[in-house]
C-alpha cells in the first residue's frame, strides 16, 4: 500500500515523492545531525557523481582534506545556529555550477542535519532578458 506522507502544505504518496525527487532539475544531498550522509538525488547530467556507497559515511570522506576546514566551519555555524544558509557560484567541468546549503531544523529549531542544492547555472549566463514565452525541451 502506498500510503501518503503528510507534509504541512499537503501530502503525498511514497511513489509520488520519489517521482518528484528524481525530477528536480537540481541534485540535493542530506547529511543527518551527525554529519553522515543518508540521502541523494542524481541529475541526469551529475555535476558531482554519488554513489549508494557513500550512504552513511562522514560528509568530510566525500571532499579533499583542502576544503575540510570550510565544512567544519559551516556544520559548526549550522548547527550552533548562527547561520541556516550558505552559498556560492562555482565552476566544475566547465558548468557554472550554483550550490546553497541550508541547515534543516525541526519545529522546535533543532538541528537535524544539513542539505545541499546543487543546480548547473551555466545557461542562464545566456539570457539576456526576461523569457515572455515558455520553452519546451
Amino acid at each position: 500500500m502506498d500510503n501518503k506522507i503528510e507534509m504541512n502544505t499537503g501530502s503525498l504518496t511514497h511513489t509520488e515523492l520519489k517521482a518528484v525527487m528524481n525530477n528536480l532539475p537540481c541534485e540535493l544531498t542530506f547529511q543527518d545531525g551527525d554529519d553522515k550522509l543518508q540521502f541523494y538525488t542524481q541529475d541526469e547530467e551529475p555535476i558531482f557523481t554519488r554513489t549508494p556507497e557513500i550512504l552513511g559515511t562522514d560528509v568530510r570522506d566525500c571532499h579533499s582534506e583542502k576544503s575540510h576546514p570550510a565544512i567544519n566551519e559551516m556544520v559548526e555555524n549550522f548547527k550552533s545556529g548562527k547561520f541556516d544558509r550558505a552559498e556560492h557560484v562555482m565552476t566544475h567541468k566547465g558548468k557554472l555550477v550554483y550550490i546553497l546549503y541550508l541547515a534543516v531544523r525541526d519545529e522546535d529549531g533543532n538541528y537535524l542535519g544539513l542539505l545541499e542544492y546543487v543546480q548547473d547555472i551555466t545557461k542562464f549566463k545566456s539570457y539576456k532578458k526576461m523569457m515572455k514565452k515558455l520553452e519546451y525541451s
